[in-house]
């Protein structure tokens, strides 16, 4: 898994605008699929972008929420298109379980 500001040792700043761009292109286009977790008010423009990204490479998506967001619409149609595996959860524990759980259904 990879996170473009730990890579940059938490240090986005550092990076030009221009480098941070190739720099998540250059990942997504050699990931095997896109972990999203969302994170809404309002929802991340690269996140977005990243998810767009993914479904035109046509990249396997797991799009993870909390329970009680409410996701934009864009968001909703990937949902219901059938284009991402949701996981929604409550409390941070459930996350890592039900990731591997969406994972290992992959194989």
């Amino acid at each position: 898994m990879f996170c473009v500001p730990q890579d940059d040792d938490w240090r986005l700043n550092d990076l030009s605008p221009v480098d941070v761009f190739n720099k998540d292109v250059q990942i997504l286009n050699d990931s095997e699929l896109l972990v999203a977790f969302v994170k809404l008010n309002p929802p991340s423009a690269g996140v977005q972008f990243e998810l767009g990204m993914a479904h035109a490479k046509k990249k396997p998506i797991i799009l993870i929420h909390q329970v009680d967001d409410v996701l934009p619409d864009m968001y909703i149609g990937l949902v219901e298109a059938d284009f991402v595996t949701e996981i929604i959860y409550q409390n941070d524990y459930e996350v890592v379980p039900a990731l591997q759980k969406a994972l290992d259904n992959r194989k």
